[in-house]
C-alpha cells in the first residue's frame, strides 16, 4: 500500500512520491531515485528493510508503471523542474537522498538546487553513475534494440528471462532509451 508524502500536496505527491512504510514518526526521510527505465516499486524492499527511524519516499517519473499514460520528460532538468516542488513540500524534517545510475543523476541535481536555495540535504547518496564532471561515453541507448537488450544483459541487474519477454520489453524500451 502507498500514500501520499503527508506534507507535500496531495495532488503533486501522489504522482510523484510513493511510500510503501508510511511512518509519521520518522527522524529522516530518505527520497530514492530510481535507475533509468526503473520506478518506484524499485525501491520498495529498501523501504521495507530501513531503520524504523527512516522513511523511505520512492520517486515515481512520469511514464511508469502507475503513471504511464503520462509523456517522458526528456531532460534531467525539466524532469528535477517538476520534482523541485514537491521535494521542498515533503523535506518537513531532516532528509537525504539515495540515487542509481540515472536516479544519482537526479538526486545529485535536486541536492545541487536544494542546497543552492538553503535546504540542503543531511547527506546524498549516489550509486551507478560516474561524476558529473566527467565526459559522458555510453551510448548504447542509441542502439538498435537488441544492442540495447545485450547492453542491459551485460549488467546483470535482472532476471535475463525478463530480456526475452516481448511484451515486456515494449513497456520497458521506450523508457530506457527516454532515460539514457
Amino acid at each position: 500500500m502507498t500514500s501520499p508524502a503527508p506534507s507535500a500536496s496531495p495532488a503533486a505527491a501522489s504522482l510523484w512520491l510513493r511510500r510503501y512504510r508510511p511512518d509519521e514518526t520518522a527522524a529522516v526521510r530518505l527520497f530514492c531515485f530510481p535507475h533509468g527505465g526503473g520506478s518506484a516499486s524499485a525501491h520498495v524492499a529498501l523501504a521495507r528493510e530501513l531503520a524504523p527511524w527512516v522513511e523511505a519516499l520512492a520517486v515515481q517519473y512520469p511514464g511508469r508503471q502507475d503513471r504511464r499514460g503520462e509523456p517522458f520528460l526528456t531532460t534531467v532538468d525539466a524532469t528535477v523542474d517538476a520534482l523541485l516542488p514537491v521535494l521542498r513540500e515533503a523535506a518537513d524534517r531532516p532528509y537525504a537522498f539515495f540515487g542509481h545510475s540515472l536516479g544519482a543523476t537526479l538526486a545529485y541535481e535536486s541536492a545541487r538546487r536544494l542546497s543552492a536555495a538553503g535546504h540542503p540535504p543531511a547527506h546524498l547518496f549516489v550509486s551507478g553513475r560516474r561524476s558529473p564532471s566527467l565526459p559522458r561515453r555510453d551510448l548504447a541507448y542509441l542502439r538498435d534494440d537488441e544492442a540495447l537488450i545485450a547492453e542491459v544483459a551485460k549488467m546483470q541487474g535482472c532476471d535475463p528471462r525478463l530480456l526475452k519477454d516481448s511484451e515486456l520489453l515494449e513497456m520497458v524500451l521506450p523508457a530506457l532509451r527516454n532515460d539514457a
